[in-house]
């Protein structure tokens, strides 16, 4: 039984449900088969006088946005929808000021809800636009993409990227309703699903050898599976984001891999390498170099590197410009008071935090100049 407030949903035995609860918020994760049909009766029950926003992309938009629109209008609910370019270069002030430009042309209020329809920068975006207009609307995270399913629509991380790096300017705000639909993957090419799946390898590493090892059997064909990998990933993040809402302590873990893929991504303009594409590299390359220290099990990076080439992920870290590299890396919000915080893994299903002046980091990485 799905309970929000004073509302309860009919049982549904195909429906998952997590609540996550987090500082003074609650947001309700539900994961089910075809559950993009039914927000408009999600919408209903769980905001009742409410008008809602749809942001998507020009990609969703012929999948799924006109749909959804049409969906909600039939049930009488007042909505509005803006389509914006796909891109990590929507990620922007100037999107981010037409999001607010369409809240107040439309008067939007803050007992609307802002509903994000797409991958992670399109929830990125919407989720900061809600935090920010009259200091917070409600929010609904409807993600599109493997990615965004299992990471990005969870946890209330919000931001835009300036020429300062990747997600820069951002606040956080936790969704009231993340709805999980599964079967909207089918419709992902290749490379976004691929790249999805670096973040669920990911995980199996940080908190899950069980997970590891499902990935690992059953590579040939995962899709019979995904449904429960999704609910798995979904649980790690959720008891991860619990315990520290404000990523300062154990959050960090979920960085694995991602100090090396934001340098990456910031070398290639933040557009021409897809950001599970520069986490798989991150994770085999710092496994690599933990390994080498004795950090690590022996053979771990290996093991890694395997299952990330049976999901179609690069495992060859490209040669990286050095001095660009630590300018990228400089930036990272992570390097805080000339210290920085990497994750590494003990073994697969396990790993630890390892703090480390940026100068040392640096030369952990790689990339000192001689």
């Amino acid at each position: 039984m799905l309970k929000y407030g004073y509302t309860v949903f009919d049982e549904d035995m195909n429906m998952k449900e997590l609540n996550l609860t987090a500082t003074d918020s609650r947001s309700v994760i539900l994961i089910e088969e075809g559950l993009l049909h039914r927000l408009p009766e999600l919408v209903r029950n769980l905001f009742p006088l409410s008008k809602v926003l749809i942001v998507t992309d020009e990609n969703v938009e012929k999948l799924y946005g006109k749909s959804v629109y049409e969906s909600l209008a039939r049930s009488g609910i007042p909505c509005v929808k803006k389509v914006l370019p796909f891109g990590e270069r929507t990620k922007s002030f100037e999107y981010l000021n037409i999001i607010l430009d369409c809240l107040g042309e439309n008067g939007f209020t803050r007992s609307d809800a802002v509903m994000a329809l797409g991958g992670g920068v399109i929830g990125d975006l919407s989720g900061f636009a809600a935090a920010l207009w009259q200091r917070g609307m409600k929010l609904i995270q409807a993600p599109t993409t493997l990615l965004a399913q299992i990471d990005s629509s969870i946890g209330g991380k919000t931001a835009i990227d300036t020429k300062w790096g990747k997600n820069t300017i951002g606040a956080f705000k936790q969704p009231d309703l993340v709805c999980i639909d599964p079967q909207v993957l089918t419709t992902l090419s290749k490379t976004d699903f691929s790249a999805g799946m670096a973040e669920m390898i990911k995980y199996a590493c940080i908190r899950d050898k069980e997970m590891f090892r499902i990935l690992k059997t059953h590579s040939d064909n995962i899709f019979p599976h995904l449904s429960e990998l999704i609910l798995q990933a979904c649980k790690i993040k959720k008891e991860v984001v619990e315990e520290d809402c404000f990523d300062t302590g154990l959050r960090m873990i979920l960085n694995f891999g991602h100090t090396v893929a934001h340098v990456l991504e910031g070398l290639n303009d933040f557009e021409g390498l897809p950001h599970g594409y520069a986490v798989a590299l991150g994770m085999i390359d710092i496994t690599k170099r933990s390994e080498a220290l004795g950090c690590t099990l022996s053979g771990t990076a290996d093991q890694i590197q395997k299952l990330c080439d049976a999901y179609g992920l690069p495992t060859e870290m490209p040669a990286v410009d050095k001095r660009a590299a630590v300018s990228f890396l400089l930036r990272d919000k992570k390097a805080r008071s000339g210290q920085m915080n990497l994750v590494l893994l003990k073994e697969i299903g396990s790993c630890f935090i390892k703090k480390m002046d940026v100068g040392d980091a640096i030369q952990f990485l790689g990339w000192e100049e001689k």
